[in-house]
């Protein structure tokens, strides 16, 4: 967390007459800034991008999601941060999510994190019910507000961000079903019992996508 080298890979600066707070200007976005205090582990994202429970939105891999997202294009005013605690099974674990939506409030793209790089590695196999279960549920809980559901990671790995990413597209036929049954295969989502999608891993953030559409 409050990683320094991260925050200059993903072209944050040291901000001038200051102690280790680094700040980003999205040109794109009418200069709009984000500044990291590394030393009181604070983020400040600024004024336009809706932020829940603050206290847990201080993350590398989330901080480096908002910056892929703004410099994709996608608007800050349209972009919402949440985060909770969830207690399961007699343990518990920190949940992050990023909604973002078009300029007239219809929901676009809900992103689910894995927090840890080797929890993705390895998760996306029927085996791993834990994450499985979890997945499954937040695309129950969002899936008629949201036209794209992400599964998403990412780790700085020799001076470059690698990420993973596992798309779905939510069709129209999907919220229609009763209690749209969801289900998984290894890496097959099931809605219902004939419907079925594999999780793509490219659509939003390549060379040549554009916000607000999923390039298949």
């Amino acid at each position: 967390m409050y990683n320094s080298d991260l925050l200059k890979v993903i072209g944050f600066k040291p901000k001038e007459n200051s102690h280790n707070i680094y700040f980003k200007k999205y040109e794109q976005a009418n200069d709009y800034c984000i500044e990291v205090d590394v030393e009181n582990k604070t983020i400040n994202y600024g004024e336009l991008i809706t932020v829940c429970n603050e206290g847990y939105s201080n993350t590398d891999c989330l901080l480096e999601c908002v910056n892929r997202l703004l410099d994709k294009g996608y608007p800050p005013q349209n972009l919402k941060l949440e985060s909770a605690h969830i207690s399961r099974g007699g343990g518990g674990s920190d949940m992050f999510f990023i909604y973002v939506n078009r300029d007239d409030g219809t929901g676009f793209l809900a992103i689910h994190f894995i927090k840890y790089w080797g929890d993705y590695e390895k998760g996306f196999h029927y085996s791993n019910k834990r994450l499985f279960g979890i997945f499954r549920e937040f695309i129950y809980s969002i899936h008629k507000k949201y036209d794209v559901v992400m599964a998403y990671t990412s780790e700085l790995q020799k001076d470059k961000i690698e990420y993973r990413n596992g798309i779905i597209k939510i069709k129209e036929s999907y919220r229609k079903m009763p209690g749209c049954v969801i289900g998984f295969t290894d890496e097959l989502i099931f809605f219902g019992e004939k419907s079925s999608e594999t999780l793509k891993d490219k659509g939003i953030f390549e060379e040549g996508c554009i916000p607000y559409n999923l390039t298949e």
